[in-house]
């Protein structure tokens, strides 16, 4: 992914229509899951420069991987545990998670499919939940997914 549309992200990820939207959708989701508590431990795949991460920590304790260094150095600049790692072999023993994120992950080119959910499969306690947002529409395609590196 190009450092210079991480450097975007991280300047408009809490006020840019898209990822208000996105908080909003994803709240109900979440809420319904923890009850509140926040005792539940969340992955959070692909956390780009961590804007969603820290929404995530309204739901529990959230750790964060990221593969982009750049990006995992602006997260953890944000106060955010994140990891360097590539989410095809997560560094993290069986069943840690009660709830594995994977927003806007999987549109990535680096991303292997079968790799990537057999790891969170590993990784999700039993009666875990995921949730997964990703990319649908093709006409909504722009220069900031080509950056990113999308597939698709």
């Amino acid at each position: 992914m190009d450092q210079i549309e991480y450097k975007k992200l991280a300047v408009i990820d809490q006020k840019y229509w898209w990822f208000i939207a996105k908080r909003g959708y994803i709240a109900p989701f979440l809420q319904s899951l923890t009850n509140q508590s926040k005792k539940s431990k969340i992955l959070d795949l692909g956390c780009g420069t961590g804007g969603m991460t820290i929404f995530l920590k309204n739901f529990g304790k959230v750790q964060a991987i990221e593969q982009n260094i750049f990006a995992s150095r602006v997260a953890k600049q944000r106060a955010i545990s994140v990891i360097t790692a590539d989410a095809n072999k997560l560094p993290f023993a069986a069943k840690s998670f009660s709830i594995v994120t994977c927003l806007d992950v999987l549109y990535h080119k680096k991303i292997q499919m079968q790799e990537i959910f057999l790891e969170i499969a590993r990784v999700l306690k039993p009666q875990g939940s995921i949730l997964i947002t990703d990319s649908a529409l093709p006409h909504l395609w722009s220069t900031h997914d080509t950056a990113m590196h999308a597939r698709r």
